[in-house]
């Protein structure tokens, strides 16, 4: 499950699946992910850029030039409005095709078809591009493709960590080194990334997270 990784003035950032919220990043932790890599979300980032938000979801750990989105399963970015920890708009991305060839398509922002974990009906798209290509539609600019994974994890010092409570009952060796070393350092995501302006998300404190699920039987 995603991390909570940026929070930029006035954008609240939150990231969850079936299981809920999430505190940590998730690189094939989930048992179901094995056999569908490219419906793992990484992490969620969230950031402004002068006038404007980015919102980037990252899928599928140690990503190859061959790898793409799961054409059966719909990516979303779910936004409250509100605070109430329920989505007033969502962001859909779904892919069309598979391998060199494919296209993703995006709708949103719009109200959500189905609120909460059912959510995972899809709608017309506003607009599509090819797979590595960045293209700008009304207020949206998007990307979907390959890039390198942006989570710094130093996972040879977390395993030093655990081994030392393990056996001590409590961290006696130190912690996490500085400068440490990124394990994920030669690794690929795939990456989607929007950015618009902020106000096209409302006004105020806005919650953002990301969801992968398979798309309804006969949804389009």
């Amino acid at each position: 499950m995603p991390m909570i990784r940026a929070l930029a003035p006035a954008l609240a950032v939150m990231a969850c699946g079936a299981g809920g919220l999430a505190m940590a990043a998730d690189h094939i932790d989930a048992p179901f992910t094995t056999g569908t890599p490219n419906a793992d979300i990484n992490d969620l980032y969230a950031f402004t850029r002068n006038e404007n938000v980015v919102l980037v979801m990252t899928i599928h750990p140690f990503a190859n030039s061959e790898t793409r989105l799961n054409p059966d399963y719909l990516y979303q970015f779910k936004i409250d409005l509100d605070q109430d920890n329920v989505e007033d708009r969502v962001i859909q991305v779904q892919a069309v095709g598979t391998g060199a060839d494919q296209r993703y398509q995006i709708a949103g922002p719009i109200q959500p078809p189905v609120l909460g974990a059912q959510g995972n009906e899809a709608v017309p798209a506003d607009f599509s591009a090819a797979f590595n290509e960045t293209t700008n539609s009304g207020d949206i600019m998007a990307f979907v493709g390959l890039r390198d994974d942006p989570f710094f994890f130093d996972l040879a010092q977390y395993q030093a960590i655990l081994d030392d409570v393990r056996e001590n009952g409590e961290i006696t060796a130190g912690g996490f080194n500085d400068p440490g070393v990124d394990t994920l350092g030669e690794a690929n995501t795939l990456a989607i990334v929007l950015e618009m302006p902020r106000a096209t998300l409302g006004s105020g404190t806005v919650g953002v997270w990301a969801t992968s699920s398979q798309i309804q039987s006969g949804a389009q």
